[in-house]
Formats: C-alpha cells, structure tokens, sequence
C-alpha cells in the first residue's frame, strides 16, 4: 500500500479501473511499543517526555488548534523552519 507508485481505483458504477499516482502518508501513533516494524519501511519517531503532564501546555496547544487561525499559524512554523541539516535517518 505504502510502497506502490500507483493506486487502482475502482467506482461503484463501473468495473473500469485507473490508476493515479500514490501520495498516500500515513502516520500511526501509539503509547506502546511496535512489533514487527523494523524491515525499513517505517520511520520510529521517540517522543520527549518532557511535556508529559504539562496539562497548561497542552490546553494552550489545543485552543490554539481549534481556533480559526491555528491550523494557518503552525503552517507558517513549519514553512519558517529551517531544514537544510534535516536528515530522517540520523537520530536526533
């Protein structure tokens, strides 16, 4: 599913098939850990637990999410941040 270029869609009306590209993303969270995910096809990311029970931050995080200018507000952090040294296989 992940790895294919291409995805076969298939309308209820018809038995045609095409196929488009694939930009399918997907992001799996979980509070264990995984089994069986080590064959190079997924990215493990280890989240700090330093806000853990930071219940003002997370109240702050989420009014700002729901109102009607935080989803605009953390596209434009993502877009100011610089990422030239990024690199996903190194372990930060």
């Amino acid at each position: 599913m992940i790895a294919d270029p291409g995805l076969a869609i298939q309308t209820r009306s018809s038995d045609a098939r095409r196929a488009i590209k694939n930009r399918l993303r997907v992001i799996v969270t979980s509070n264990s850990e995984p089994e069986g995910l080590d064959n190079g096809h997924y990215k493990l990311l280890h989240g700090s637990n330093a806000r853990h029970d930071d219940c003002t931050y997370w109240q702050a995080l989420h009014t700002e999410m729901a109102s009607d200018q935080g989803g605009a507000a953390l596209l434009r952090f993502l877009l100011s941040r610089n990422i030239q040294r990024f690199d996903p296989v190194v372990a930060h």
